[in-house]
């Protein structure tokens, strides 16, 4: 059996593949005393290859199982926690904020209905009410994946409640959906740094 040896050290150190790589080191062990047996006993050598074919086999699937449990890590953690919700008021003034932060109270309502967590990170307000700007950010499990294609530019037209003649007005927000991911850990070894005066 021959596999990667900085990899299996890799899954040694890695809690997700402690376990798996305790049994193989025990495989590795097991092998080596068949082996011993197989050239010491000749008797024996069909029992030992059977043996050794049986730990082969064990050991190629303990190895594919480490590899397939870091690649799921790996993609866990390469995809977003949560999202950051910018709502910007576009054309048609003081009606447009209005629908922006229509917009924004929709999003919130959604993403409680989702049990995400929502925190306001800032507001700005437009004169007769509304939002000029507004960033929120939603934490939770399929965020990115649900909101993602919400970004771009939203229309409305609707006769506004700051309209007084009842003439059918068009306002414009814009959307922008920002996947938050986890920042990676990055370590240095001492030995690695060269310092010169």
């Amino acid at each position: 059996m021959h596999f990667d040896e900085a990899q299996l050290e890799a899954f040694r150190t890695n809690e997700r593949t402690m376990y798996h790589m305790r049994r193989f080191d025990e495989l590795r062990k097991e092998e080596l005393e068949a082996r011993e047996f197989s050239q010491n006993d000749q008797s024996m050598r069909e029992l030992a290859e059977e043996e050794l074919e049986r730990i082969g086999k064990e050991a190629i699937e303990l190895y594919r199982e480490m590899e397939r449990i870091v690649k799921a890590t790996e993609e866990e953690e390469a995809k977003p926690y949560g999202v950051l919700l910018e709502v910007r008021a576009g054309v048609g003034g003081e009606e447009a904020a209005l629908f922006a932060e229509e917009l924004a109270q929709m999003y919130v309502r959604f993403a409680e209905t989702k049990g995400w967590v929502v925190t306001v990170v800032s507001e700005s307000r437009a004169t007769q009410g509304g939002y000029k700007e507004g960033s929120f950010e939603i934490i939770g499990g399929d965020v990115y994946e649900l909101l993602r294609y919400e970004t771009g530019v939203h229309r409305v037209q609707r006769v506004p409640a700051t309209e007084k003649a009842g003439r059918i007005h068009t306002s414009t927000a814009s959307v922008a959906i920002l996947p938050m991911r986890r920042k990676p850990t990055i370590e240095v070894n001492p030995s690695d740094i060269e310092m010169e005066f």
